[in-house]
């Protein structure tokens, strides 16, 4: 059941890696991304910070899993799935790092 579980999160996560890389550059006709110019500065700060909450709601979820995980002795089947978040977090960083510049 836990197996399952993690295997639907890490499936989510890979998602949401996916449609967030969309948004950071590589759907630009949609005007969503949070470079783009046509977004406005507002709108993408609203964006960034809607994006770290859902991101906080994936690192409580995770961290469910991870606990299951190590008490059923198999964590490593979290690492693809922590991996991604961790990206994710990092890449939201530079983000608003690029922003403040």
């Amino acid at each position: 059941m836990r197996h399952e579980q993690i295997e639907k999160f890490t499936l989510k996560t890979k998602v949401t890696q996916k449609d967030f890389g969309e948004r950071w550059g590589n759907n630009r006709d949609e005007g969503r991304d949070f470079n783009s110019y046509t977004t406005g500065v507002d709108e993408s700060y609203l964006s960034i910070f809607e994006t770290k909450k859902m991101l906080r709601s994936l690192d409580v979820e995770l961290d469910g899993l991870k606990h299951f995980a190590r008490v059923f002795e198999f964590p490593e089947l979290t690492d693809e799935a922590n991996t991604i978040v961790a990206a994710m977090h990092a890449d939201l960083n530079t983000i608003l790092q690029l922003w403040h510049l």
